[in-house]
């Protein structure tokens, strides 16, 4: 079995794996990924990747077409399945990544090849497109310790083989999700953590204490925030059913990253509903 699908193991949570593979509730998180890497076969281990692909941690990339076609083949060689859910058609992917890496244990560099999920979800007006993002730090199946240093490839350049694969005629461009994300602002759904946007010559940055909360805090910042360009910010979700807590996004570029585990597959698509409904 590749160490690649090892290393694509370590993306996800233990008691997920451990409750899927009906495996020992006492196994530490290499014990169960050496297990499951030995016991099942590389289609069953994907399988289980992508049905439980919200619940992971992700980039997502929400882009708008220039208009409508139902004709939708995405890289071909890299597709691991697809299948209709009510109006969105999704598309499981593979990507290989090369990265570059510290091997603490051996006290060596070396190159190493990631497996990288995709989840593409094509609706008429958008395709939101979601990578796994990857552990920096990761043991391979020896128990050598791994630091990731650089990466040969971007999430970017997968987007662009996916550009690549639209019929003629047919492109995409990032969302701007400015809108959804003030709206849902203004309605008190989320908080700022991080905020930092556009002003006329320069750019603003303020962080706030664990507690504080700035709409409150800083009303005038708030008040101008409202009127700019937001950049990269980080924000709470405010409702106590969500279990996604904080999440960054970078509403020019139509990004939102969820940086810790869901419990619940739908909490990451229910997220990005809720900021396209408001956009």
């Amino acid at each position: 079995m590749s160490t690649s699908i090892h290393r694509l193991l370590q993306g996800c949570p233990n008691e997920l794996m451990k409750e899927h593979f009906s495996l020992d509730s006492k196994f530490r998180k290499e014990q169960a990924i050496n297990y499951i890497v030995e016991t099942f076969q590389r289609n069953k281990i994907l399988d289980f990747v992508f049905e439980n692909f919200g619940c992971l941690k992700q980039h997502i990339y929400i882009n708008t077409f220039n208009k409508d076609f139902t004709s939708f083949n995405p890289s071909p060689a890299n597709q691991h399945s697809n299948y209709q859910k009510g109006t969105e058609t999704i598309y499981n992917l593979l990507f290989e990544m090369n990265v570059q890496a510290f091997n603490k244990t051996q006290k060596s560099l070396e190159e190493l090849e990631y497996l990288i999920p995709v989840q593409i979800r094509k609706s008429k007006l958008h395709l939101i497109v979601s990578f796994n993002t990857f552990e920096r730090r990761v043991i391979n199946s020896s128990g050598d310790n791994f630091v990731i240093l650089d990466r040969k490839n971007s999430e970017n350049s997968y987007i662009e083989i996916i550009k690549d694969s639209l019929p003629t005629g047919i492109t995409f461009v990032p969302t701007d999700l400015n809108k959804g994300i003030k709206e849902l602002w203004k309605e008190d759904k989320i908080k700022a953590k991080f905020l930092k946007h556009l002003r006329s010559s320069s750019v603003s940055t303020e962080v706030m204490m664990e507690d504080d909360n700035l709409k409150d805090k800083l009303p005038d910042l708030y008040n101008e925030a409202l009127t700019n360009p937001l950049e990269k910010n980080v924000f709470v979700l405010v409702e106590e059913k969500t279990d996604i807590g904080r999440f960054t996004t970078e509403p020019m570029k139509g990004k939102i990253s969820i940086s810790r585990y869901a419990k619940n597959l739908d909490s990451v698509n229910d997220l990005v509903i809720s900021v396209l409904d408001k956009n």
